[in-house]
This record gives C-alpha cells, sequence and structure tokens, in this order.
C-alpha cells in the first residue's frame, strides 16, 4: 500500500525552506500577540475581556507547540509536521479579525450591517480550501489544469468575498458620516462601487485567459529570432560568352 503523502508539502520539514517557511510562521503569531497586548493597554487598569485572555493563549500555545514540533522534526520526528504548521499559522490568520472584531464588532455592524462581516468570515473559511489547491497545483499548472483551473476560481472568489465586503463597509462609514452634513455622498459610493465592478471584471478577464491557456488548442511558442536568409541557388547563372 502506497503512502500517502503530506497534505501541505511546501509546509514540511524536509522543504528546501523549511526554516524560513517556520521564521515566517513565528514571525506570522507575532501579530494577533501584538494586538492582545494592545487591548491589555487599552483596558488597563481595567481587565481585557475575557476573549482576549483566550486569543493570547491560543497565539502562545501555537508558537510553543510550533516549536515544539520543528525540535522533533529535527530528530526525524515528521509525521504530521506539515499539517500542524498550517493549521497554528491557519490559526494566526483567523485570530487577527477576531481580536479586531472583539474591539471594533459593535461599530461595524452599525456601520456595514451583518453582510460584510459574514462575507469576511466566508472569505476565512476558504482559506483552508485554496491554500490546499495550491498545493496540489505545484510549480506547473499546465500538468494538473483541473486543479489550477479550480484554484483560480477559489482565488477569485476570495478576492469577490473581500471587495464587496470592504465596499459594502466603506458604503456604511461614507453614509453615516454625511449622515449631518447636507452633502450628496452618492458621487462618492457610485465611484467606490465602479472600482468594486472594476476590479470584479479583471477577476473575470484572468479568468477566462486561465481557463485558454490551460484547455485551448496548444500552439508551438513562437520563435523570437528573426527567420535565416534564404540559401544561395545551386547553379549559379553565369555572365558573359560562357552565358550562351
Amino acid at each position: 500500500m502506497k503512502a500517502r503523502g503530506p497534505l501541505f508539502p511546501s509546509l514540511g520539514a524536509e522543504t528546501a525552506l523549511a526554516d524560513v517557511q517556520m521564521r515566517q510562521t513565528l514571525a506570522l503569531g507575532l501579530v494577533p500577540l501584538g494586538l492582545v497586548l494592545l487591548l491589555f493597554a487599552a483596558a488597563a487598569p481595567d481587565a481585557p475581556p475575557w476573549s482576549v485572555w483566550v486569543a493570547g493563549g491560543l497565539a502562545l500555545g501555537g508558537l510553543a507547540v510550533l516549536a515544539g514540533m520543528w525540535r522533533r522534526a529535527g530528530r526525524r520526528y515528521l509525521r504530521g509536521y506539515s499539517t500542524t504548521h498550517f493549521l497554528i499559522r491557519y490559526l494566526f490568520v483567523i485570530l487577527c479579525p477576531l481580536l479586531l472584531w472583539i474591539v471594533f464588532g459593535r461599530t461595524i455592524l452599525e456601520l456595514g450591517g451583518l453582510f460584510p462581516p459574514l462575507l469576511l468570515a466566508l472569505l476565512l473559511l476558504l482559506y483552508p480550501a485554496g491554500r490546499i489547491l495550491q498545493e496540489r497545483v505545484g510549480p506547473d499548472p499546465t500538468a494538473v489544469p483541473r486543479f489550477a483551473m479550480a484554484y483560480l476560481v477559489c482565488q477569485q472568489i476570495q478576492m469577490v468575498l473581500l471587495v464587496v465586503a470592504l465596499v459594502g463597509l466603506l458604503t456604511g462609514v461614507v453614509l453615516d458620516a454625511n449622515r449631518d452634513y447636507p452633502t450628496d455622498p452618492t458621487p462618492l459610493l457610485l465611484f467606490l462601487w465602479l472600482l468594486a465592478l472594476l476590479a470584479l471584471l479583471a477577476g473575470i478577464v484572468l479568468t477566462v485567459a486561465q481557463w485558454h491557456r490551460l484547455f485551448g488548442q496548444r500552439q508551438p511558442p513562437q520563435s523570437l529570432d528573426d527567420p535565416p536568409p534564404p540559401s544561395p541557388p545551386a547553379s549559379r547563372l553565369r555572365f558573359g560568352s560562357d552565358r550562351f
């Protein structure tokens, strides 16, 4: 029976850039820890909410687990390293918006409603699927065109969710800022949604171009060199008396 390979090969301990990937994850873990410290300082002298304590404990626990597994990987204990590495990185990615939601959640709901947070939550849920597809594609997308196309579609869906959520939130901010003023926010809102529409159209064009590249008719690459000059004729024309 053939052993199944790691789910996230690029995050494995045997890759050429394994130490770089590990340091990047450790640096990513410092971001939620920094947010926790800022929330501690903002809440002083009162105690911060219990959710901030939980987030700080999860961030410290993720850093400790990753450091411990890296040491074990040095002694050839490699089982489950890449999957655990990804889960820890995913934990750090989730903790950052969660900490911001603890502080600004009520304000976000007042400005943009429930729609933008739901879109951002769906974006975070789609992140593992996109990362798994990226690992399946590898360095050569033409070798696995179906996975490459699925990865591109997943990327475009994530972009749509992010753009619509941000524009929806900015719309709420603009409407709230102009509530007590006689100015008309319609031109600014049209400009924001026009930018969002252009971003969506760019994603559609990119998807269609990638589909033609992966599933269209393969053509030989065009040569960048000039064609060689024609060879001289085999029999040269003779002039003078030899011609007659």
